[in-house]
């Protein structure tokens, strides 16, 4: 029995019956030979339709197996997808973070060697000027009086006028900040 004609897109049931009790293909000599062929035709159709829910049932719990555990993976990869959205943003905050974090530090040391550039210039600045100082208030400044006192001269205004130049020397170089004490400042945040 050809059960593939079942499936046809064209299948007429009155025309399978009929063409099932073809007399060409029927042998017509024994009487109830057509009731038999009617009941083991019922038969096989029975068998048949048993074997198709049979296959039905397996397949769609195949099909249903196959869907939970299908909705277990996407819930899975749902959670998976929430946990890696949250990485992700804990991670963008962190960078964020660090960026900024970075950036102030950054600017912090630039500050800091800005300020640091500052003052060491200021101190050069201010070692040029004391080298200056130093160039005009050396002996030759005091000279007029000293062969005046060698020679005999008025020697108590020719020492008066001595040491009124070493005096003015002297408050000269204590306000102008030595050497030391540039060196001395403080370069805080280095």
């Amino acid at each position: 029995m050809d059960f593939k004609a079942f499936s046809g897109e064209e299948f007429s049931p009155i025309t399978w019956i009929n063409d099932a009790f073809d007399p060409g293909r029927v042998d017509s000599t024994s009487d109830g030979h057509e009731e038999s062929l009617a009941s083991n035709l019922v038969l096989k159709l029975q068998l048949f339709v048993q074997e198709v829910n049979n296959s039905l049932q397996d397949e769609a719990e195949n099909f249903s197996t196959g869907l939970k555990r299908v909705m277990r993976d996407v819930e899975f990869v749902g959670t998976d997808l929430n946990q890696l959205t949250s990485q992700l943003s804990t991670l963008e905050d962190q960078l964020t973070q660090m960026e900024k974090k970075t950036a102030t530090d950054f600017i912090t040391k630039l500050m800091a060697l800005d300020l640091a550039k500052k003052r060491m210039q200021e101190t050069l600045d201010l070692l040029k000027d004391a080298q200056k100082a130093d160039q005009q208030l050396t002996i030759p400044s005091l000279e007029p009086g000293v062969p005046r006192i060698l020679v005999g001269g008025d020697q108590r205004n020719d020492s008066e006028d001595v040491f009124a130049r070493s005096e003015t020397m002297s408050r000269s170089r204590s306000s102008t900040p030595s050497h030391e004490s540039a060196s001395q400042m403080s370069y805080d945040g280095i």
